[in-house]
């Protein structure tokens, strides 16, 4: 499914989905309505089953993206007394967990028949829930507030019984994460000292492993992919071997970086860094910390790193283009591609980047209404930009589809729009979503490609635009939908008006060709 949802804060709790096959696709949207305040979270299942909205009013609703109309009958979840926090579901699609302002998160069972029944209260937080997290085998949930952090079992029978505190922070935490294998959590925030706790250990609150060096607050904590490493971001970047009988003995220092990134296969750490420049420091040599690759160019602070997927690219952007690295060189850093202009001139002041998933593509965006795409596969990436044009304000988020057939984008503007990369020119036509009421924030389309949500909510500038809207991008599910709405085919009139070139055929199996 590829699913687009919007949302605005003028018409609060309102979401909208929207028919691509017709002729205006922004007319008659169906609309998703319940919420009585913001929408503050959204999330869809891994089986693209549920589109979920949480909100200001409390109240959480799933909205059945399998059925005929979504927008009929949502499923109301009940039980929070404040604001919805945040949504997150296990990555084996069982659990729903939603977090409140109230101190509590919930559990719902998406697997039963009745999602409402007998939701698992998570209780003991004194303050707002601000952040969940999982492992990848869906055996703990962690939930955080200001101080504290809990683990709970989701392979009990009680999942919501005797959950492991994690406590001991002396300042505010603003980081948490649970290695890929469900061995580790690592904590951190406005204090000098990053936390690590085993899983594994008979009583893991108790034995807690302090990791101290940085001299100013960690910002951010990151385990690798194969759980070999933890990342702590500071003024300088720790890096502390989980391997080792002793993690805290001897951890790798890299100095002067804050920023950081792994590579897929972990062969590599990129951090990014004030100084204009990134580095990216081998994982697999003896010592990472000694001849990291310096990756020049930049004019300022590196704001932007991003892996391709295969591991083949590294990108990096701060204060003038975009730089591509190529990982597989002899010499990554030597030779980087500069995404400049045909006269050589900078094309934007790129902020973001992003690599679509066949590696095909790069997009960059900057402070402008204009995203500039650059084919990879050409024999010079830089020669021939695709400046995507439309957006009449900055962008602000955009993303790849995981099949690599569209790139949203979302503005300032208040639209977002869809450029289908299959196309002989991307830049051509491309579908323009309205109806948001202010700037759209996020942009985020579902695993199989199906649905695409876009959204302004509560990180919207303008306190009146809240909705959440819903696009269909599937092509044989828009057909069939429209076969079902019509209950006929269309008429040669028809036909000759939206396919011109085309011949006439039925595209609605078993249902009347309308006489000429």
């Amino acid at each position: 499914m590829e699913l687009l949802s919007t949302s605005s804060l003028r018409k609060k709790g309102d979401a909208r989905l929207w028919d691509l096959t017709a002729p205006d696709p922004a007319a008659d949207p169906i609309v998703l309505q319940g919420h009585s305040g913001d929408v503050t979270a959204i999330a869809i299942s891994p089986d693209n089953h549920w589109l979920i909205t949480g909100g200001a009013d409390a109240t959480i609703r799933l909205w059945d993206l399998t059925a005929s109309d979504p927008a009929a009958d949502p499923i109301v979840l009940r039980g929070h007394e404040g604001s919805i926090s945040a949504i997150a579901i296990t990555p084996d699609g069982r659990y729903l967990v939603t977090s409140s302002w109230d101190g509590t998160a919930r559990l719902w069972n998406l697997t039963t028949p009745e999602p409402t029944a007998d939701p698992i209260a998570l209780r003991g937080h004194e303050y707002a829930i601000e952040a969940v997290a999982f492992d990848s085998h869906s055996h703990w949930l962690v939930t955080m507030d200001d101080w504290r952090a809990r683990v709970w079992d989701l392979t009990t029978s009680n999942p919501a019984a005797d959950p492991i505190v994690l406590q001991g922070h002396e300042l505010p935490i603003d980081a948490v994460a649970v290695s890929p294998d469900g061995h580790w959590v690592a904590t951190a925030g406005r204090g000098e000292t990053a936390w690590l706790w085993d899983l594994t250990a008979p009583d893991p609150a108790a034995d807690r492993i302090a990791l101290r060096g940085h001299e100013g607050s960690i910002g951010t904590v990151a385990f690798s992919h194969g759980s070999h490493w933890l990342a702590t971001s500071s003024r300088t970047v720790r890096l502390w071997n989980l391997t080792a009988p002793d993690p805290v003995t001897n951890p790798i220092i890299l100095r002067g970086h804050g920023d950081i990134a792994f590579s897929p296969d972990d062969h590599w750490l990129a951090t990014g860094g004030d100084d204009a420049t990134a580095q990216l420091w081998d994982l697999t040599a003896p010592d990472p910390a000694t001849d990291p690759l310096v990756l020049r160019g930049q004019e300022e602070s590196i704001s932007d790193i991003a892996f391709s997927s295969d591991g083949h690219w590294l990108a990096t952007c701060g204060g003038g283009p975009a730089q591509l690295w190529d990982l597989t060189a002899a010499d990554p850093a030597a030779n980087p591609i500069v995404f400049r202009d045909r006269e050589g001139l900078i094309t934007s002041v790129a902020s973001k980047v992003a690599l679509g998933p066949d590696g095909n593509w790069l997009a960059t965006i900057g402070e402008e209404d204009v995203v500039w795409l650059w084919d990879l596969t050409a024999p010079d990436p830089t020669a021939h930009p695709i400046g995507l044009r439309g957006h009449e304000d900055n962008i602000t988020a955009f993303a790849f589809s995981p099949d690599g057939h569209w790139l949203v984008t979302g503005s300032a503007d208040k639209t977002a729009r869809l450029w289908n990369l299959t196309s002989p020119d991307p830049a051509a036509d491309s579908v323009v979503l309205r109806s948001h009421e202010s700037a759209i924030q996020a942009v985020a389309i579902s695993p199989d490609n199906r649905w695409l949500v876009t959204g302004g909510g509560r990180f919207s500038v303008d306190p009146g635009d809240s909705t959440v809207r819903l696009w269909h991008l599937q092509l044989d599910d828009l057909i069939d939908l429209a076969c079902r709405t019509a209950g006929r085919n269309l008429t040669q009139a028809e036909w000759e008006q939206y396919f011109l070139a085309e011949p006439y055929r039925p595209t609605c199996p078993n249902l009347p060709v309308p006489e000429k």
